[in-house]
């Protein structure tokens, strides 16, 4: 039982991290994509 646990909890951490990783990326995406447009 403990075990399961610790793999959803790591499972929900890796979640975390992706969702971070696209937050960032879309981030990225729009500042490049805006000041490219300024140009």
């Amino acid at each position: 039982l403990p075990r399961r646990r610790r793999l959803i909890r790591t499972a929900r951490q890796n979640l975390l991290a992706n969702q971070k990783l696209l937050d960032f990326r879309f981030y990225w995406l729009r500042k490049t994509t805006s000041s490219n447009n300024l140009k």
